[in-house]
């Protein structure tokens, strides 16, 4: 009798199955890079690895043990079935069964309950159309996705798991048109969702301008501002020069949000307005800063950076870095420290002393010191850890010692700027602080009427 495996695979990755595991060519696809397999596929690699390893620490060269364990595998492993009598009954059996595996997550059950109402000669075409977006947004995403997807439609914060949200606010709408969600509505989001979180938007124009935006909306510290972005994408209607306005005005939106604090309730209904408006195509006045906030803005560029939290710190000096280099710069936060170039502490007999507080009472010394140490003028990137020997050095000293990399440049133009300085007292950085803001207020926009009527 011909051989017949005991499991398969779905279709698009059986043939992966068969080829490396069941007909035993491990070794063969050790060899292959990893990154020409979708997700599913990158796991069975990954599975085969621990197996192998976990195989040659147990019985190393103890052949009789190895072959005693492969016909305990053969013989005695069972595959059980287990039925159930309804979807949601299913679903946490399942859960119960498998906290220790791969979790089913909502998409899977919105999937079987879209793809159970279309007949059943069309049901292999659009499973292939789900899960080819499924492979390429990788399983995570795409479960993030449906959350924004929720979002578009329901307009409101979450209240409850994902799937009684979808069911609720998003499938009743294509009650009797299931092709119809996913022709219309996932394939078309999937695309968007996919262009904005890599960065990767194509067009014959300002597509380099707009995927250097993406970059950095995907660095604030949440992903509220995602629903209405997909929805704007999706929109055949609109220009590469519109999208490239959006993105811009979303960005500096969320990031007035991100550096105010606001909280998820703040962000949620200030995005659902705006997305009401993209869909009944009103004038998107949700994405513009009121006259307050531009104010609100500027007052916090201007306050005390380094006293915020590393991420939100980080995000506006790098994004300021990014606006003096013309955005030429690539950066990783992860190597990333923020020096003071004024130290935090000052040694009475340091030059430190001397250039800012000579002639000043203690008192006077502090709260010169305290109003200008986080603000940032004062503050540098680095790629390198802290030194706190190098904090009180003289100016000269840390800029040759510290604030130089290792090819005696930085890659960073503000800290290349203030290599370029032959002096750092109040005056310079008084300056500087200017300087910087003027630069924050110039490519967000943040002058207020006033200031804009007088410049025209």
């Amino acid at each position: 009798m011909k051989s017949k495996p005991r499991l398969t695979l779905r279709k698009k990755d059986n043939s992966f199955f068969k080829k490396y595991i069941q007909e035993i060519n491990i070794d063969e696809l050790m060899k292959r890079d990893l990154v020409k397999f979708n997700e599913p596929q990158k796991h069975i690699v990954e599975n085969a690895k621990v197996f192998l390893k976990k195989i040659d620490e147990t019985f190393g060269t103890k052949q009789t043990e190895l072959e005693e364990f492969s016909y305990f595998l053969l013989q005695r492993c069972y595959l059980v079935v287990v039925a159930t009598s309804s979807e949601d009954s299913a679903f946490r059996i399942f859960s119960v069964m498998n906290n220790r595996g791969l979790p089913l997550l909502a998409t899977d059950i919105i999937k079987s309950e879209i793809i159970g109402k279309i007949k059943s000669s069309d049901q292999g075409k659009y499973t292939d159309i789900w899960e080819n977006l499924e492979g390429k947004l990788g399983r995570d995403d795409f479960n993030n996705l449906f959350a924004h997807i929720r979002m578009i439609f329901s307009k409101v914060k979450a209240k409850k798991n994902l799937l009684d949200e979808f069911r609720t606010s998003v499938l009743p709408k294509f009650k009797d048109k299931p092709k119809s969600f996913i022709e219309d509505t996932l394939v078309s989001y999937a695309e968007s969702y996919f262009d904005i979180k890599n960065s990767e938007y194509e067009s014959t124009s300002n597509a380099l301008e707009i995927n250097g935006v993406l970059k950095w909306l995907n660095k604030i510290d949440n992903s509220d501002w995602m629903p209405p972005a997909i929805l704007y994408f999706a929109e055949n209607n609109f220009s590469s020069e519109a999208k490239l306005e959006f993105v811009k005005k979303l960005e500096r939106l969320a990031a007035y949000m991100h550096i105010s604090s606001k909280d998820v309730n703040f962000r949620i209904s200030r995005y659902a307005e705006l997305i009401s408006q993209i869909q009944d195509n009103r004038e998107l006045s949700s994405l513009e800063l009121t006259e307050s906030e531009k104010e609100d803005f500027r007052d916090k560029l201007n306050g005390d950076i380094y006293s915020m939290t590393p991420k939100r710190r980080n995000y506006f000096i790098l994004r300021l870095d990014s606006f003096v280099s013309d955005g030429a710069a690539e950066y990783n936060s992860r190597k990333l420290t923020i020096e003071h170039v004024l130290p935090q502490t000052i040694d009475k007999n340091s030059q430190w002393q001397e250039l800012w507080f000579d002639g000043l009472s203690d008192e006077e010394q502090q709260m010169l010191h305290d109003k200008w140490i986080h603000k940032i003028a004062n503050l540098v990137p680095l790629t390198k850890r802290k030194n706190s020997a190098a904090q009180n050095y003289d100016f000269d000293t840390k800029k040759d010692k510290y604030f130089k990399g290792n090819q005696g440049t930085s890659s960073y133009a503000l800290t290349t700027q203030v290599l370029n300085a032959s002096t750092w007292n109040l005056e310079d950085v008084e300056k500087r602080q200017k300087d910087l803001l003027d630069v924050f207020i110039s490519k967000w926009n943040l002058a207020s009427d006033t200031e804009n009527n007088k410049t025209n």
